[in-house]
């Protein structure tokens, strides 16, 4: 009697101990499912961001190899306010921006006439021009390109450090990309979020962080506004070098 008890009792502990191993594996081929649909969605994730940031650089591109454009830009740090506005008319450009800060405003004008480059300033009630002013700096200048990516190892490692999401900005419907890497990020310690219009590929805002001077921290905001193949000659011609003195 006590060893048909005792047999029991081995049968028992046996059966204990193989559902115990069935039930091992099970959670670990359960893990082993979780694991691999992570990584299966993580690939998903990543390919979509890919295709997202391709497709917007090709289409910006597009845009950028053309010849006649007007770009207005603003870039406001909480202190100030400075409104850039570009010309592009074939081989010819011009570019005004407009600075207006707490103490002064002041205005820069560089317009390169397919032949000179020639820079008009005003300051404190002061009109300055330097004429000739040597190897054209604007050049075609405008259309910033925050996703100018040359190889896939970069388009891939910003897709993996990105987060792509879907709002409007500027009454366009764009892309929010935050990223700690690539798009000039000149703050490598915060992340920077650009908003890129889904249809044109062209960037409308741009948060770059915080902006240093001396011991205070500002938000940075840049907008962007566009129109394509609607400059003048009038749009770049350069101003009443009467009104100006010329600096030697």
């Amino acid at each position: 009697m006590e060893k048909e008890e005792v047999t029991k009792e081995v049968k028992k502990e046996k059966k204990e101990e193989k559902n115990k191993k069935s039930t091992g594996k099970s959670l670990l081929k359960a893990i082993g499912i979780i694991i691999l649909l992570v990584i299966i969605i993580f690939i998903i994730l990543v390919a979509r961001k890919v295709v997202i940031i391709n497709n917007l650089q090709n289409k910006i591109e597009e845009y950028s190899k053309m010849d006649n454009y007007y770009v207005k830009e603003y870039d406001y740090d909480g202190e100030s306010l400075v409104i850039g506005e570009y010309y592009i008319k074939g081989n010819k450009n011009k570019s005004e921006l407009n600075s207006m800060g707490i103490d002064s405003d002041s205005k820069l004008i560089e317009v390169y006439n397919g032949e000179e480059f020639n820079i008009y300033i005003e300051s404190n009630g002061e009109k300055t021009a330097l004429l000739d002013a040597g190897e054209e700096i604007t050049g075609r200048i405008g259309i910033s390109n925050f996703l100018e990516i040359n190889n896939f190892q970069d388009i891939l490692k910003t897709a993996i450090l990105s987060e792509i999401s879907t709002e409007n900005c500027n009454g366009k419907e764009c892309y929010r990309i935050q990223t700690g890497y690539g798009f000039n990020n000149s703050n490598n310690e915060s992340k920077v979020t650009i908003y890129i219009d889904k249809e044109t590929g062209l960037p409308t805002r741009y948060l770059n962080g915080t902006r240093i001077r001396g011991e205070e921290k500002t938000s940075t905001i840049q907008d962007y506004y566009y129109e394509f193949n609607t400059v003048t000659d009038e749009d770049v011609q350069e101003p009443d070098i009467s009104e100006y003195k010329i600096s030697e």
